[in-house]
């Protein structure tokens, strides 16, 4: 049987997890500052300048990414001619699968999927994607690796939570369309906690908390037991390969690193340049 977990206690593992990721996130913060080229020299009655090269270089670096059509394509070397129709079927549906996700990434008013992840990717040196097989459909969900809060075990993913804020009527409206729920409807902003792991069965289980109230109780999930992987799907991108046996405690500042990452330091003294020679020539 799943763990018997109260909302309290699946909040506090959510909260754990993401205890862990603390100096990561310090870093990509400083790494977005960057990259939305925050003017950290400002001063009252002062000139200073901010390079805009840190964004024209993550501008190029998505634009290089996602311009590409990306062609689907199965092996067909050792098939027989039956069996190549069938591949044309199967590449036919998956790209047409991609088609669907971008659709609906437009209509909720993102950024399209592939340019939003491969977007999070260049920013914050990671990936993170939720995929889901169901009956009626394939889809599958980007989301923010800020957010998300991995334990890696030597054989994969043991865990991860998954927090981000809501709004009222965002969080009501997922109520509806979940069929989940709740005392009272949300008059305020409630984070929340999406929370996948094993059991002690090593099933998978999944547990969901929306503001303070149990939407979802930690339920094994069949399906996915039987293929022994969690759902979600999150890694570095780049950086160094330490995981703390050289660098200590700061590994995680290079585990997985943001496209401006290396010339950070050089750019924030490019920076100080610029301002200097703005004010000498005031």
């Amino acid at each position: 049987m799943a763990e018997t977990m109260t909302p309290k206690e699946l909040i506090a593992k959510c909260s754990k997890l993401k205890s862990g990721w603390g100096t990561r996130n310090k870093k990509i913060k400083e790494w977005y500052d960057i990259l939305t080229l925050k003017d950290e020299l400002k001063q009252e009655g002062m000139e200073s300048v901010t390079s805009t090269d840190p964004r024209a270089g993550y501008n190029l670096g998505k634009h290089l990414m996602t311009s590409s059509t990306i062609a689907h394509r199965i092996p067909t070397e050792d098939l027989t001619d039956a069996e190549v129709t069938a591949t044309s079927y199967l590449e036919t549906f998956v790209t047409q699968r991609w088609a669907d996700e971008e659709k609906r990434y437009r209509q909720m008013g993102r950024q399209g999927f592939n340019g939003e992840l491969v977007g999070l990717m260049l920013a914050t040196g990671w990936v993170a994607i939720f995929s889901m097989v169901e009956e009626d459909r394939i889809w599958s969900e980007v989301w923010n690796p800020f957010q998300v809060y991995p334990e890696f075990g030597y054989d994969g993913m043991v865990e991860v939570s998954n927090i981000y804020p809501m709004t009222p009527s965002v969080a009501n409206r997922k109520v509806k369309v979940m069929e989940w729920t709740v005392k009272n409807l949300f008059t305020h902003n409630v984070n929340l906690y999406n929370y996948w792991g094993f059991d002690d069965d090593g099933d998978v289980v999944n547990g969901i908390v929306l503001g303070e109230e149990g939407v979802k109780p930690l339920i094994k999930e069949p399906a996915l037991s039987k293929l022994g992987i969690l759902p979600v799907f999150t890694s570095p991108v780049g950086g160094l390969p330490d995981r703390g046996a050289i660098t200590g405690g700061k590994w995680q500042e290079h585990f997985g690193e943001s496209i401006i990452a290396v010339p950070a330091e050089l750019s924030k003294i490019y920076n100080k340049m610029l301002s200097f020679t703005q004010q000498a020539v005031r």
